[in-house]
């Protein structure tokens, strides 16, 4: 659904004024069905990256495919078709309202795509109701709300128009746990549905329980792809423990309760499962002080 062949981006920074390398010679692919984890460092190029497959950012050098069709800029016939294949949700959503009320916000890409007044109002209320708003907010101005509220928001919108590839920037950030658990349901349904997903998190823990593959750009490289398949590759948790508050502390303490003959869920697939368990599994150990001699969260990753 998404392909980026060898493709480099130079910018402007604003704060030298020097041209750099937003992106240096990417390869990737989303396929539809696949939902990818973006990680990386702040500057490392994963919004550089959205940006680019989305249409809205020149590359200087490769190419960039939606849907088999090579993107080329300033074809106005391409930006219509671009804008109906894909969904955006960049990381601060107020800065891309153009909308005075929730409800104009939402319908504003099917509007422009030409859709009936009853199809959009139909789109709006079922991409609020996925994303868990209410309907007392349409008339509301998406300026007025609050952060978690404005990332949903963001969410509707870029769900609306029924988009085959979704690119997702920091989705959870600013929401309360409900509302994070809420997201993740979201892109696994979306996922289970065919759609392609590509999300930039700084926090590859947040995506163990949807992501299939994590990709991590570093100075706008691509420095290391992996499969998250279970069990997990050898070798993926140095890999990713710069990206992982929690990845090797739970990892320890899963193969510790393993080896006891615990039964518990995968850390990193079922982690709130798996932290329930843990913590009922302690309350109750099998022999006195068993609980007591697991790592502490205060040891950090190892």
């Amino acid at each position: 659904m998404l392909a980026l062949r060898d493709v480099s981006v130079r910018l402007i920074d604003p704060e030298t004024g020097v041209a750099v390398n937003a992106l240096d010679s990417v390869f990737m692919e989303v396929e539809k069905g696949e939902a990818v984890v973006l990680v990386g460092e702040s500057g490392a190029g994963k919004t550089t990256l959205l940006s680019v497959a989305a249409g809205l950012i020149r590359v200087t050098a490769g190419s960039v495919f939606v849907g088999g069709r090579e993107l080329t800029w300033g074809d106005r016939g391409q930006d219509r078709w671009l804008r109906a294949k894909v969904g955006v949700a960049f990381q601060f959503p107020e800065r891309s309202f153009f909308a005075t009320t929730v409800r104009e916000e939402v319908g504003l890409t099917a509007s422009l795509l030409g859709w009936e007044p009853e199809r959009v109002t139909a789109a709006v209320e079922r991409a609020l109701s996925a994303v868990g708003l209410s309907f007392n907010l349409l008339d509301r101005s998406p300026f007025t709300l609050s952060g978690g509220e404005k990332r949903r928001v963001a969410l509707a919108a870029a769900l609306a128009h029924e988009p085959e590839l979704l690119l997702l920037d920091e989705p959870e950030v600013g929401m309360d746990l409900r509302g994070q658990k809420h997201v993740r349901e979201l892109i696994q349904r979306l996922k289970n549905e065919g759609k392609a997903l590509l999300v930039a998190t700084h926090d590859v823990d947040a995506a163990m329980g949807w992501a299939d593959r994590c990709v991590v750009l570093k100075k706008g490289r691509v420095a290391d792809t992996l499969a998250l398949t279970d069990p997990w590759p050898e070798g993926a948790g140095a890999r990713l423990a710069p990206y992982s508050w929690d990845y090797t502390l739970l990892r320890r303490i899963y193969r510790e309760a393993h080896a006891r003959g615990w039964t518990l869920p995968d850390p990193h697939r079922a982690r709130d499962r798996f932290l329930a368990a843990l913590t009922a599994r302690a309350k109750n150990p099998a022999a006195p002080g068993e609980a007591e001699d697991f790592p502490k969260p205060m040891e950090g990753p190892q």
